[in-house]
């Protein structure tokens, strides 16, 4: 009993530095756009972020499903697009909003977004989807136009919106996909995806420069390796050793390290009321991975931040164990994390 609890205690430990990484990956994409442009930034991050995946895809040469060729350049193609539009998006909303604690907030509706979105696609929402979305809405509106200096939906808030719902789109056809691939071969090559269209619209849009790299590498090293790789890592771990829900709800801290980041490292400062705005929309998050008893005929997507997947339904997707909480086996993870990879 007493090493169930220490296992436990050690996979929250592992799971909380996981969202530790992942909240504060928000300020070193701030930091970059003071040298390179979005896409060039992704560009690297995200090179960087598939390399420093190999030696998990190593590591796990075992247990690694068979490979079919055809299945993952389909879906890892299909993934990748769906990927690079959220994390574009996203990035560009950084770019013109440059607050990392409002970015990680926005961002974060995505976990609201996929019982939403997938209502259109003939799955049934739970109503406590519908309070999180209430709730959420309400933040938002606190956040951005109650008693702030910058009141007001900008276009920053636009592009941000924008990439919650591909982020949130991307979880929907990972669950689809379910178990046909290994989600490792699937991780690395949307995450592959991502890096080479960000390197074909990079010259369109300023080129790039080792020197422009060079003058923001720990950002994008820590964008790229640490909440990839790393955190990938840490939430394996930690998501074997603790149940969905927990998990799920310890990984949603992530907006709440990106706005104790932009403190911290940006001295960023919000009115009263844009922290209680995120303070609702942390509550909405939570909301909305609260396990409820699923009556027959209910079919709805798990909502957890990475992953919206559970972890019998989004195997394939880092959407179901790694993914965000909701799903044990470290196949599921893998997508979500590199969805969280780009936010």
């Amino acid at each position: 009993m007493q090493n169930k609890l220490n296992s436990k205690l050690i996979g929250a430990g592992a799971l909380l530095l996981t969202a530790f990484i992942w909240g504060t990956s928000f300020v070193s994409q701030v930091a970059g756009m003071d040298a390179l442009s979005p896409f060039a930034f992704n560009a690297v991050r995200f090179t960087f972020g598939a390399v420093s995946l190999l030696p998990v895809v190593l590591l796990r040469r075992g247990s690694a499903r068979t490979f079919d060729l055809k299945k993952t350049l389909k879906y890892g193609l299909l993934c990748g697009c769906l990927l690079f539009c959220a994390s574009s998006l996203q990035q560009y909303g950084v770019l013109y909003g440059m607050n990392a604690g409002r970015a990680g907030f926005i961002t974060g509706l995505y976990i609201i977004l996929v019982p939403l979105l997938g209502i259109l696609i003939g799955k049934r929402a739970r109503a406590m989807s519908f309070v999180a979305a209430v709730v959420s809405l309400s933040g938002l509106y606190l956040l951005c136009f109650a008693g702030s200096e910058s009141a007001g939906f900008g276009i920053g808030d636009v592009l941000l919106l924008g990439g919650a719902v591909f982020f949130a789109i991307h979880i929907l056809v990972v669950e689809r996909i379910g178990t046909q691939i290994d989600p490792m071969h699937l991780s690395i090559l949307q995450i592959s995806t991502v890096a080479a269209l960000s390197w074909v619209c990079t010259p369109f849009t300023g080129g790039l420069s080792f020197g422009a790299i060079g003058a923001v590498i720990w950002p994008i090293l820590y964008s790229g390796v640490a909440s990839t790789g790393i955190a990938y890592t840490l939430q394996i771990f930690g998501q074997n050793r603790m149940e969905a829900a927990p998990a799920s709800i310890i990984m949603s801290l992530e907006s709440f390290f990106s706005v104790v980041g932009g403190a911290v490292a940006l001295h960023e400062t919000m009115s009263v009321q844009a922290y209680i705005g995120c303070g609702l929309m942390l509550a909405g998050t939570i909301l909305a991975q609260i396990p409820g008893r699923k009556r027959p005929g209910e079919d709805f997507p798990s909502t957890d931040l990475q992953s919206a997947s559970s972890n019998d339904s989004r195997s394939n997707d880092s959407h179901s164990n790694d993914s965000r909480g909701e799903a044990h086996d470290d196949q599921d993870s893998s997508s979500s994390l590199s969805s969280r990879a780009a936010s």
